[in-house]
């Protein structure tokens, strides 16, 4: 007796399964076998062949039902999943240039002169009210003091607004 389609029909459905949805096609099974009304497993089990046990046509169906469903639900979230995450970054840029637009003119020039130095990261003595400012409000990143001297610390532009910063201050920075 050759069974070679029954292995190809079980690895068809078995080369799709990741722990992930197998752990999701679970969690669906336990709903669809809680919300599942019980005039529905009573009619899928009059339909049973004599040969399978009482209910088991019934598990397996709701099985299948899960591992369809959870194909959906994963097929959606990819399509989505792009979708969102340019909303989500538009969002942030949009948030980010406002912040930036909202600087000022002290916190531009003093951004402007950070860039001018020409180093990712800078010394710049401690205590500066407006680089306290700029460390507040997270575009400047306190690095920490230096250890051969005590009156500086370190600072770099925190690189969520680094590009957004160099696009905005262009034209004051040359």
């Amino acid at each position: 007796m050759n069974n070679t389609w029954w292995q190809e029909f079980v690895r068809f459905f078995l080369q799709g399964i990741t722990l992930n949805r197998l752990i999701y096609m679970l969690i669906i099974l336990i709903i669809l076998i809680i919300i599942t009304p019980a005039q529905i497993k009573e009619w899928i089990n009059f339909y049973n062949p004599e040969i399978i046990p009482n209910y088991w046509m019934y598990y397996i169906l709701l099985f299948c039902v899960s591992y369809v469903m959870s194909s959906i639900l994963g097929a959606t979230y990819n399509f989505i999943k792009p979708f969102y995450y340019s909303l989500l970054n538009w969002i942030y840029k949009r948030k980010a240039e406002k912040y930036i637009d909202q600087l000022t003119d002290d916190e531009k020039d003093f951004i402007c002169l950070f860039l001018d130095l020409k180093y990712p990261v800078n010394e710049f003595n401690r205590n500066n009210p407006l680089i306290e400012t700029l460390v507040q409000k997270g575009i400047l990143i306190d690095l920490g003091a230096l250890p051969y001297q005590q009156d500086k610390n370190q600072y770099k532009i925190n690189e969520y607004y680094s590009s957004l910063i160099i696009i905005k201050l262009s034209s004051r920075w040359s």
